[in-house]
């Protein structure tokens, strides 16, 4: 297995479908740089510590059947990845669709792009950026 593959399977399974904050956060402190540089729909975070407090928000309104997974396989060139990945619960129709362009440093995300489309009704309660706006 690539290091793309290892790096999209990990940052999925540990740090965006783990509902264990403390499991979460040292997911996030083996993979992701202290100086990471994330994008993610509205707004750029910098920094390990502002990283987790965004996956934190986005993975709040998550329901416990809801998971992310990849669609198709990662493509990794040299110190790059890039991954696409869907949202679904129990239906198999998946609710969110995106993708994720990852700069790796010795194995650990210093640049994250991450874009997403919502592909199901959308909860008007939501935040704006939660609802693809």
């Amino acid at each position: 297995m690539q290091m793309g593959s290892l790096f999209a399977d990990a940052y999925l399974a540990e740090i965006i479908n783990e509902r264990d904050a403390a499991r979460r956060r040292a997911a996030i402190h083996r993979l992701i740089h202290p100086d990471i540089r994330h994008m993610s729909f509205d707004r750029l975070v910098h920094g390990r510590e502002a990283f987790e407090l965004r996956v934190n928000e986005l993975v709040a309104p998550m329901t416990p059947r809801m998971r992310v997974s990849l669609r198709g396989e990662p493509e990794a060139v040299d110190n790059t990845v890039f991954f696409r990945w869907q949202m679904s619960e129990d239906d198999p129709v998946p609710l969110a669709k995106g993708g994720a362009f990852v700069v790796l440093d010795e194995g650990m995300a210093t640049w994250f792009y991450a874009t997403a489309t919502l592909t199901s009704p959308v909860d008007p309660s939501l935040p704006r950026a939660d609802r693809g706006g």
